[in-house]
């Protein structure tokens, strides 16, 4: 109980010999401390939202620490220094962001806690708590850690430690499930000391299929009615490979392009513009039948999955070509929405239960039937591309789906997701992928992809980029380190304009709304900022994986400075060590695009200005073919690179 004290000091002087003697002090009578009862009587409104003013009523108020917001699980505090007021009677306060909704209490100076009678009603919906949940999870210190999780060829080996009194769990969660909405995890091993080193058979018997756990992630929780959750989640650090390791892809140069993979003029191109990157479009629902026909099959899971022959041999064809030329090629990631698949079956089962709209949709990981199929598809490309004989070519890295920033278009999982749940899902595809593609190639790497809008989301429904970054590396502090890059878009800012030495949004700043051709330091930046490397040491990959400039027409003009555009992009990107390729989209222009015309080529397939400049980039002709250029973009030589603003990174 709260106690007042009554202090009482007294003052002695010393005794001079002609000063009448001080008298001795009576003694004084002991105070008993006045017991102070808070007492919390009513809070208003019930009905509240984040931000809102919240007022407490009761007695002996001004007594209180703290206002304490919680689930019995979450405690979100109010310290009294953050008091809107305070008084004997009242308190108010800000409603925090980030507090669970379900009760309100008061915190007193001897830290006893005093809860209200009442139940709060959260006016904001479902997904809000949900995010609210996500967020505080990825930041919670934990008083407990699984250290380490090694998967070797036929276990899984967990450790970790904790401490405290009474039962603990290591918890197994797997992809269909969520850490933070999960009540009782259902895959669970009593712990009986600390620190512990556990095994598990790596291959178990689940729902009539042979599960991988190498997929799962694993926590440790106090048990109870409702588990508590004392550790962050961690995924395997280290999986075995299945096979000898693999030569990893190492890029020959920067100058990579997107080129129409039969096309009579494919071989020639990459020849002539001497590519040694390239990007290609993996749509798994365009390859993956859940029935017998022309088909190759897969061995996965215990059971046998079906692919399009003739489309598997038409990708072989394309990635033996790259294979003989050494060039490094990252496959996109996409999955049709059912109503595009070529099986209906598979379809249904990899759309994402919440897709509304959009050319693709995210992967459905919300049961184990989804996250099978979805593992299954992922394992077969695998098992075909990254072979140490290069039998059918190969596919070095993974750009996981398209332009997350806009996912609501090019990877959805319905509309106005809260950004913490969205990347929840999105993160959960990018590792699942990962566990799969390692276990072929131990250098292979998966990739986020993002448009330019570094700060500025492109529409009221999308994210901002350097957000969605920063929640990744939340995610590898939390739940251990992975080798993710950046797959990253920065067309010029009006998609249209090739002047992108003229982008006003394209600042040289970390908080710079755009990042486009104009500001590619600010990536290289990033990239070379320890907080957002590999481990802390080690540079993440950065493709500039679709870009380009366009040529609003085909007069001389137009065109002109679309090749300039294309020189200016060039001597950026070729000066900063950070950024490691750029894949020029379009190799041709497109009649389906939209109007533009982003391509090297025409319509006709000839040669526009941009494509003598993309050949001659990187070679002894690149000084040469460059310098009529520099009086179109106004400059007196390539020496463009600019310093970046030292202010904090975003958050």
């Amino acid at each position: 109980m709260m106690m007042a004290f009554v202090a009482i000091s007294l003052m002695f002087g010393a005794c001079k010999d002609n000063d009448v003697p001080e008298k001795v002090p009576e003694e004084v009578p002991e105070v008993v401390p006045e017991e102070v009862v808070i007492t919390l009587t009513e809070v208003a409104p019930t009905s509240i939202v984040k931000g809102a003013y919240l007022t407490l009523t009761g007695t002996n108020l001004d007594h209180v620490n703290a206002v304490r917001f919680t689930d019995l699980s979450v405690n979100v505090d109010v310290l009294k220094e953050n008091f809107v007021s305070v008084s004997a009677t009242q308190i108010l306060v800000t409603v925090p962001a980030d507090a669970p909704f379900d009760k309100v209490a008061v915190v007193s100076e001897e830290n006893e806690v005093i809860f209200w009678s009442g139940t709060l009603e959260e006016k904001v919906s479902a997904e809000t708590k949900k995010a609210r949940a996500i967020e505080h999870y990825l930041v919670q210190d934990y008083v407990a850690q699984v250290t380490e999780v090694t998967a070797s060829q036929t276990q899984i080996i967990v450790k970790g430690l904790y401490s405290g009194t009474g039962n603990y769990s290591l918890c197994e969660v797997t992809p269909w499930q969520d850490v933070t909405l999960t009540e009782v995890f259902e895959y669970r091993t009593a712990l009986t000391d600390a620190p512990f080193s556990l095994s598990f058979d790596r291959f178990v018997t689940r729902n009539n299929s042979t599960y991988d756990r190498s997929l799962s992630k694993w926590l440790i929780v106090k048990d109870g009615t409702k588990d508590e959750i004392i550790s962050h989640a961690r995924y395997a650090d280290n999986i075995d490979a299945k096979q000898s390791p693999l030569s990893p892809g190492v890029l020959a140069g920067k100058k990579g392009a997107a080129i129409w993979a039969f096309h009579p003029l494919f071989q020639q191109d990459l020849d002539d513009l001497k590519l040694t990157c390239a990007t290609y479009n993996l749509t798994l629902t365009d390859l993956m039948y859940a029935t017998q026909g022309d088909v190759i099959t897969h061995q996965y899971a215990g059971k046998t999955w079906y692919f399009n022959r003739s489309g598997i041999e038409a990708l072989d064809i394309v990635l033996l070509e790259y294979a003989k030329r050494n060039v490094v090629v990252a496959a996109i990631v996409l999955i049709r929405p059912a109503a595009s698949a070529a099986d209906k079956t598979i379809g249904n089962l990899l759309q994402h239960p919440d897709y509304a709209s959009g050319h693709y949709t995210m992967p459905n990981l919300s049961t184990p039937e989804s996250v099978e199929t979805y593992a299954a598809a992922l394992d077969f490309v695998a098992s075909r591309y990254m072979r140490n004989d290069n039998r059918y070519g190969r596919i070095h890295h993974w750009i996981i789906h398209n332009e997350a920033d806009i996912g609501y278009e090019w990877t959805n999982m319905g509309r106005n997701r809260a950004m913490s749940v969205y990347m929840d899902t999105y993160v959960k595809s990018m590792r699942l992928c990962y566990n799969i593609f390692r276990q072929y190639d131990s250098n292979t790497e998966v990739f986020g992809s993002f448009t330019q809008s570094w700060t500025q989301p492109i529409s009221s429904q999308g994210y901002s980029t350097v957000k969605m970054l920063n929640a990744l590396n939340d995610y590898c502090r939390a739940e251990g380190d992975f080798k993710w890059g950046l797959a990253i878009h920065p067309y010029p800012q009006s998609i249209t304009d090739p002047k992108t030495w003229l982008d006003a949004d394209a600042t040289f700043s970390m908080n710079t709304k755009l990042l486009t051709f104009k500001n590619l330091e600010v990536v290289d930046k990033w990239a070379k900022t320890p907080a957002n490397q590999y481990l802390g040491t080690v540079k993440r990959s950065v493709w500039l994986s679709e870009n380009g400039t366009n040529s609003p027409s085909y007069s001389d003009k137009d065109l002109e400075e679309q090749a300039a555009g294309c020189a200016y992009a060039w001597k950026k990107l070729n000066a900063l060590s950070g950024i490691d390729c750029i894949v020029w989209n379009n190799w041709a222009d497109n009649p389906a695009e939209f109007g533009l015309r982003l391509g090297l080529r025409n319509f006709d397939f000839e040669p526009k200005s941009a494509w003598y400049v993309y050949k001659a980039a990187d070679t002894p002709e690149e000084d040469a073919v460059f310098e009529p250029y520099k009086a179109v973009i106004g400059i007196s030589d390539w020496n463009i690179i600019q310093n970046i603003y030292t202010e904090a990174m975003p958050n």
